[in-house]
């Protein structure tokens, strides 16, 4: 037999290749041993939460079955909706989930908890009212107090957040509302709270839910404009 050396260059830049591959293959088994948690899974009939992009807020919705795509759901609103646009109702305390979005079954605008009117926008402490997020825009939120150290309010989605940044829900506000037989947004008014918490009488349909009504497209923050 005829034994045949390779150079020394050549033995070099294997033993190279071959220590390159140990480290890629030693850091394949670490990802594998350090696998992200799996996605939630919803039965069907659940009472859940989605994230509408049009409406730009959670909306109540409910899990019919799975969906045609991997790890997403058919809801009663929407087909094929992926998990991390789903969420379980945020309980009534007001605790929040998947990124501070507030839910709509923490909001309540009975305000019976929290006495008389306080503050510069006249918001009581459990009022519904929407909190202007530099991320996703108008929010749904509610009062947890206000602050008269610095006038200031502290929400249910964020801590001292300025007047300014607040669009509260008052009698005689000027909003939008989401009409189910044009699939449009159309201007309203607010005439009254509703009998059920999270609920407003408009000048165009009694007993809105807020996930329907948002402030105007042009809407600043603090005190609304009001119609006559």
């Amino acid at each position: 037999a005829v034994l045949i050396l390779a150079p020394a260059g050549l033995r070099r830049a294997v033993f190279r290749i071959r220590g390159a591959l140990r480290k890629s293959a030693s850091r394949g088994e670490q990802r594998r041993s350090h696998r992200s948690p799996a996605m939630a899974t919803y039965a069907a009939g659940t009472d859940v939460e989605y994230f509408s992009g049009s409406m730009n807020q959670w909306i109540p919705a409910k899990v019919l079955r799975r969906g045609q795509v991997p790890g997403a759901y058919d809801l009663d609103c929407k087909d094929n909706v992926g998990s991390d646009r789903i969420r379980l109702p945020v309980p009534a305390s007001g605790e929040l989930s998947f990124g501070g979005q507030a839910g709509f079954a923490g909001i309540s605008s009975s305000g019976k908890a929290g006495g008389g009117a306080s503050g510069p926008l006249g918001l009581r402490e459990r009022d519904a009212c929407f909190y202007k997020s530099s991320t996703h825009g108008w929010i749904t939120a509610s009062v947890v107090r206000f602050r008269p150290e610095d006038g200031s309010y502290d929400l249910d989605v964020k801590v001292q957040v300025p007047p300014r940044s607040i669009f509260p829900l008052l009698e005689g506000a000027e909003v939008e509302y989401h009409s189910a037989s044009s699939n449009s947004w159309i201007a309203a008014r607010v005439v009254r709270r509703g009998a059920e918490p999270g609920v407003f009488d408009l000048d165009c349909k009694d007993g809105v839910y807020i996930n329907r009504i948002r402030p105007p497209r042009d809407a600043p923050g603090g005190a609304p404009a009001f119609g006559g």
